[in-house]
């Protein structure tokens, strides 16, 4: 049912600024190392970022570890990429603590440990980053490292969906029609899935996926909860506010 990609390589989009963003001015090695990257002139980014993470700037620190991990303009390496997230994550960066999250639930460069997987997660989804957000969400989904929790997934799931985040969108629309970890709600449902459709970046699978839904949601629905659902879709506007409330607190493992 659930999206299955625990989100490492989304946080590229996340941890650095879109196009056109960077100041003409800009001298930072960081911003630098994202222009470069940009570009795919690896080498250059490699630089950049080794010299932001030398510095010490935790956003640095995290795009080297990327570097490491994505094998960018450098040989693959897990265990020095865990090395810089870990730097990163300790200095407060979301993207560090999120990536370093992911590396002790995929067991790349370390041992795996789903509770410490789980901490880093929820330090990184509880500064509004919407990948860790996501994250949790499908650990408590298929109960990688706590118990079971569809109420807890739906929860992370919709934090991460209301900043625009287009799987978690597709998984609460699937949760709100089953009735999973949420009372059942058709036109939230529906609504979901209209949301996800208007992400551009969607492949061909995705939007007939997305059109399959909506067809067997239409055969179930009156008119009245279509309107409804196309009203609460046409007002959606995704934020990147971090949430206001506590994390839900997953069960220890």
């Amino acid at each position: 049912m659930f999206k299955p990609t625990f989100l490492l390589s989304l946080l590229w989009a996340l941890t650095f600024f879109g196009a056109g963003s960077l100041p003409v001015y800009a001298d930072d090695p960081l911003l630098l190392g994202q222009k470069a990257l940009r570009d795919q002139n690896f080498d250059a980014a490699l630089g950049y970022f080794r010299r932001s993470a030398l510095k010490g700037d935790p956003g640095g620190q995290c795009a080297l570890g990327l570097m490491y991990e994505n094998g960018y303009g450098i040989e693959k390496d897990y265990t020095k990429a865990k090395l810089w997230f870990d730097r990163s994550a300790r200095k407060g960066d979301p993207g560090g603590q999120n990536n370093l999250g992911f590396l002790y639930h995929s067991g790349l460069g370390v041992k795996r440990d789903d509770a410490t997987a789980i901490t880093w997660f929820t330090k990184a989804a509880d500064q509004g980053l919407a990948s860790a957000q996501m994250n949790l969400a499908l650990m408590a989904a298929r109960g990688d490292g706590m118990p079971k929790e569809l109420n807890v997934a739906f929860t992370w799931f919709h934090r991460a969906a209301v900043q625009g985040d287009e799987e978690a969108q597709v998984n609460l629309g699937q949760m709100c029609s089953l009735g999973d970890g949420t009372p059942k709600d058709l036109v939230e449902s529906y609504k979901w899935f209209l949301i996800a459709l208007k992400h551009d970046d969607l492949d061909e699978e995705k939007i007939a996926d997305l059109h399959n839904d909506l067809e067997w949601l239409d055969k179930r629905m009156t008119g009245d909860q279509t309107h409804e659902a196309h009203k609460r879709a046409e007002m959606f506007k995704a934020s990147s506010e971090p949430p206001e409330d506590p994390s839900p607190t997953p069960a220890k493992p």
